[in-house]
Order: structure tokens, then C-alpha cells, then sequence
């Protein structure tokens, strides 16, 4: 019989993971529920695209 896996993640912690187009942010909640919000990507001044600078 297999023991329980434990979890390295632990509720209330939050995950950012930088895609170049997204980042989403994971919130762990208990063992069984988390949510995953979309936010874009922070970009530096130099990555910002040609049109968009001021």
C-alpha cells in the first residue's frame, strides 16, 4: 500500500510564472483547491513594442 504523497506547495501560497506573453498567478488554497489568474507579463522599458512608446 502506498503512503500519501505530501505536498510541497502549502495553502496560501502563490506561484508567478513568466511567460513571455502571460503571467499567471496560481494561489494554493487547501490541498484540493487552488485558482489560476492570467495577468500579462510585466515588460522592461526596452522589451515594450516599438509603437507603444512615448
Amino acid at each position: 500500500m502506498n503512503s500519501p504523497t505530501i505536498s510541497p506547495l502549502r495553502s496560501g501560497q502563490v506561484l508567478e510564472i513568466i511567460f513571455a506573453a502571460f503571467t499567471p498567478r496560481i494561489t494554493v488554497h487547501s490541498e484540493r483547491e487552488l485558482t489560476v489568474e492570467r495577468a500579462f507579463a510585466r515588460l522592461r522599458p526596452a522589451e515594450y513594442p516599438a509603437n507603444s512608446r512615448n
